[in-house]
């Protein structure tokens, strides 16, 4: 649950933000953030005025943020539909912030982070720290990084191939390996690795595959 543990140390360090809804779902937070950053020898000193919704079962559930002062272009390709910013793949922000999930951390290394890639790529039309796609593409590729898998494909495979095995408990030596390598589970190269990986088989992992196979569906038709 969000308590003082995890607002007060954010309200004490950004001044400019404040409360301005609480109810049984989320704490919403106004105001602005000033990107002071640099990179490079590359600074930016700029004001986004934001809104940030911090659901009640937080870090269950992760926080969103908008840019409500009109200073981002709305056709930028890492804007959610709803408005809300492409921060990184939810897995990299899990791993990252945990266990504190400190919400000072959330913005220091995610929010502003994205504040001065939108600016670096506004004015030099390229990303000072590197780039995913957008959507389930993006996700595939941080796991195609994690995994280190060669392609896409593979990389997609095997994510389920790891369910399989761990999630869905259906061990059989004599059937197809479902990680695309037309073998036996019993011959098939990869049956190691697929132990090692299981730990990534868990609840964020069963959402992004369903992420991903969703997005596929609509491209599709």
């Amino acid at each position: 649950m969000v308590d003082s543990i995890f607002l007060t140390p954010l309200l004490d360090s950004y001044k400019e933000l404040n409360i301005v809804e609480i109810n049984t779902e989320y704490i919403k937070i106004v105001g602005f953030l000033r990107l002071e950053h640099s990179y490079e020898l590359i600074p930016y000193s700029e004001r986004f005025e934001v809104e940030i919704v911090i659901p009640r079962n937080y870090p269950i559930m992760l926080p969103s943020i908008k840019e409500t002062g009109g200073a981002l272009d709305r056709k930028y390709e890492h804007i959610n539909h709803e408005g809300t910013l492409c921060l990184e793949v939810e897995r990299a922000i899990r791993s990252k912030l945990s266990p504190k999930y400190g919400l000072i951390e959330w913005i220091e290394e995610f929010v502003f982070p994205y504040f001065y890639s939108y600016c670096y790529h506004r004015d030099y039309g390229s990303y000072p720290f590197g780039d995913r796609s957008h959507g389930a593409k993006g996700i595939l590729e941080y796991y195609k990084e994690l995994l280190k898998e060669n392609t896409l494909e593979e990389t997609r495979d095997l994510l389920n191939a790891i369910k399989y095995y761990k999630l869905e408990k259906k061990y059989k030596g004599h059937n197809m390996c479902p990680c695309g390598s037309f073998k036996k589970i019993r011959d098939c190269h990869k049956l190691e690795k697929l132990k090692q990986l299981s730990i990534y088989a868990d609840q964020q992992m069963i959402k992004d595959l369903k992420l991903i196979e969703w997005e596929e569906r609509i491209y599709e038709n």
